[in-house]
């Protein structure tokens, strides 16, 4: 229907719509320790990543490919690659009398959204969409937990410390991104 005479094809407007709720809690520092954390319920749809596109790496601000062709906005519209459903995080640390101070950190975050990409003809793979955006399924969710110790000391007038962190204590090692190339050839 594109080619016909007289057809006038409109572009959908771009859309990236943000909605959250996040709920905070904070235990400032007294009695020698302190407790924060947030969690986030969000949801990211539309039919515009923004100035990257994850889709096919695109780096080109306000230039992406998918409004080049009115083909490329087929299924377009769904849940975005930085999508994370929730998001959850809390740090706390505690003081001793002593001068041993020891904290720590957790996080996690639900697994982004996997599309089916196909090919164009003229612009080749992951330009397309071959079932609407977002929907054959997430990325395993991720989570990490991060510990730390210092001893605080003193020499002459001069407050010193040491200090070590552990990162990723539990050697947590998940999938963050996967091939999303469904056809390597235009079938439409």
């Amino acid at each position: 229907p594109f080619g016909r005479p007289g057809y006038r094809y409109r572009f959908p407007k771009p859309v990236r719509i943000y909605t959250a709720l996040e709920i905070t809690a904070d235990k400032r520092f007294s009695n020698n320790w302190q407790l924060a954390g947030s969690y986030v319920l969000s949801r990211l749809k539309g039919n515009y990543e923004g100035l990257f596109s994850n889709d096919n790496g695109q780096l080109d601000p306000n230039i992406t490919s998918k409004y080049d062709i009115p083909s490329l906005l087929i299924n377009s519209y769904g849940l975005l690659p930085n999508d994370r459903t929730h998001n959850l995080k809390l740090y706390g640390g505690y003081t001793t009398d002593f001068g041993l101070d020891v904290s720590g950190r957790f996080s996690f975050a639900s697994g982004t959204p996997i599309s089916k990409l196909g090919a164009d003809d003229l612009y080749g793979v992951n330009e397309g969409f071959v079932e609407r955006r977002g929907t054959a399924g997430r990325t395993p969710s991720i989570w990490q937990l991060d510990l730390g110790v210092q001893y605080n000391f003193k020499i002459g007038w001069s407050n010193l410390g040491v200090r070590a962190d552990i990162f990723n204590v539990t050697n947590e090692q998940r999938t963050t991104r996967v091939d999303q190339t469904y056809n390597v050839v235009d079938t439409q």
